[in-house]
């Protein structure tokens, strides 16, 4: 398993690999994937031999969900069998935890 370092938040090292849920914004279905690489704020994905929806296109604005992280960002490129997505915001889930702890 790769490990790199992660651009976003805190910079801790995380491992390519990670399963994630991705969906068209503002209320498409989640889609299962799997994160292959990681270059700046690139985050390249597999789609784990599924079909997306016609409208997953390049352009389009997405969420990417992994169990400590969540992502938002822009579809930059569209392959067969993945996808890139240019990060815009990052949010780390005991972050997001913690807001709702204090707020909720």
């Amino acid at each position: 398993m790769h490990l790199g370092m992660c651009p976003y938040g805190s910079g801790k090292a995380v491992a390519c690999g990670t399963i994630i849920k991705f969906r068209l914004l503002p209320d498409g279905e989640f889609c299962d994937g799997v994160e292959v690489a990681r270059n700046g704020d690139v985050l390249d994905i597999d789609f784990r031999d599924q079909s997306l929806p016609a409208d997953f296109h390049v352009g389009a604005p997405v969420e990417l969900q992994s169990d400590s992280e969540v992502y938002l960002g822009i579809l930059q490129e569209r392959r067969t069998a993945g996808a890139s997505i240019l990060v815009e915001h990052y949010l780390d889930r005991c972050q997001i935890k913690w807001i709702d702890d204090v707020w909720g």
